[in-house]
């Protein structure tokens, strides 16, 4: 297991020693972003541990206290927070130091399984993109993926609900039967470390910005603290669907060995990743491959079936990609081919790959993922009468919904009624037309 470890981190382009290319779909603490460019990781911990096994504590943790008043469930749409336990986790912190948080929410009825979802938040690597230039998040930089400012989905406002994924009112719902795990991201490292590094203030940086910023990269920490929890919590499920967008995506691929051993008695289990293939990233092909074949149901190996999602140009994923890949979208859409259909080739039983034209990054916290959306001046409005499914999302006939149901509520096998959807790979896209 530590050299799973250790080649997960090679693959995204973190080493233990100095800096490399960035990696595919994760610029610098941008929204919803990819894994980490190239990081020290220091002292790998050893994953061959049990998940929940612990490390030695931190020096003045500060306190965390949970937010459950009617009216901040109300704003979370239902969603429990939960503190990592500092007692059996004191290490589980976000990047800035702050306690790390993450919430739930039960089912609406008899639980039809877990989801547990990794959302995606971007990279740090130095104290600029970390920090800012002015070593407090300014100069077009936000600390906000180092602190936990988001412990469960966002609700939107005026409609007090969540969205994609986590609706529970738009008729097409996915998930409303299912218990959800909402795993934040806050650790800037991609959810892949346990470590931290001190930063000393560049000369690019502000004169009047802080000498030195301390950061704490323990997404790996703060998965073990969730997992044990959540273990104890939701003891016994029908089905469990293991869900990673952008970043979430690299870390929840990541975690998969110690959900398997958290829940070993769930036999349908299914991965779902948006947003973060690996283009150029030939070391995190091998895990990928290392995983379909750990997984892959046969001579007693646990199933698990495997989905990736993406857009053929996908612009995150175009601006973040490694040398040469970086700013080429043909060179990038012409690798992601490859990378899909060589996964498929390779293990037609538990994989299949789900690419559409556009240039978009991820959709699973999107309204958009249900009905139309159009633009409405600077921003979307649902079109009216309500338009279901979203054409944008309709591939031979067959939605993206109805894709994701049938994958998630299936068991057993893939077989050729779940299709691997490819667009016209000889064409671009300059559109993304979700918001």
């Amino acid at each position: 297991m530590r050299a799973f470890l250790v080649m997960m981190l090679l693959g995204l382009g973190v080493g233990c020693g100095g800096p490399g290319p960035a990696a595919d779909g994760g610029g610098p603490l941008t929204e919803d972003g990819g894994p980490p460019p190239p990081l020290d990781a220091g002292d790998l911990v050893d994953a061959g541990a049990p998940f929940d096994g612990g490390l030695p504590g931190d020096a003045g943790t500060p306190t965390c206290t949970e937010r459950n008043g009617a009216a901040e469930l109300a704003a979370r749409d239902g969603f429990v927070e939960v503190c990592a336990d500092p007692v059996r986790h004191p290490r589980a912190v976000c990047g800035d130091g702050t306690p790390f948080r993450f919430s739930y929410r039960r089912a609406t009825g008899t639980s039809a399984g877990l989801l547990v979802y990794f959302r995606g938040g971007g990279n740090c690597t130095d104290y600029v993109t970390c920090w800012g230039a002015d070593g407090m998040g300014g100069a077009g930089r936000t600390v906000g993926t180092l602190s936990n400012t988001r412990s469960a989905p966002e609700v939107l406002p005026t409609a007090r609900r969540s969205f994609g994924l986590f609706d529970r009112v738009d008729p097409a719902a996915l998930f409303a039967d299912f218990d959800v795990l909402y795993v934040p991201y806050c650790s800037g490292d991609g959810g892949l470390q346990s470590t931290e590094q001190t930063f000393t203030r560049p000369a690019s940086a502000s004169p009047t910005a802080p000498q030195t910023r301390l950061t704490f990269f323990r997404g790996l920490d703060n998965r073990r603290a969730v997992l044990e929890w959540a273990r104890a919590f939701f003891p016994s499920e029908p089905r469990l669907v293991v869900w990673g967008s952008s970043a979430g995506s690299y870390a929840s691929l990541g975690a998969m060995p110690d959900i398997a051993d958290a829940w070993p008695s769930v036999s349908d289990v299914t991965w779902w990743g948006e947003g973060g293939v690996g283009v150029g990233r030939d070391a995190f092909d091998v895990t990928v491959s290392d995983l379909l074949s750990r997984f892959d149901g046969k001579a007693g190996r646990r199933l698990v079936r495997f989905v990736q999602f993406s857009y053929a140009s996908d612009a995150e994923q175009v601006q973040f990609a490694p040398p040469p890949f970086f700013g080429n979208e043909p060179l990038v859409r012409a690798d992601l081919r490859r990378l899909l259909e060589a996964r498929a080739a390779a293990a037609p039983d538990s994989y299949r790959f789900i690419a559409a034209a556009g240039t978009c990054h991820t959709l699973a916290l999107q309204p958009a993922l249900y009905q139309a959306f159009q633009r409405a001046g600077a921003g979307w409005q649902p079109v009216v009468p309500a338009v279901r499914p979203n054409p944008e999302l309709v591939f031979g006939g067959l939605s993206l919904v109805s894709l994701i149901r049938q994958v998630t509520r299936g068991s057993g096998p893939f077989d050729a009624s779940v299709p691997n959807v490819a667009p016209d790979w000889s064409v671009a896209s300059s559109r993304c037309e979700l918001p």
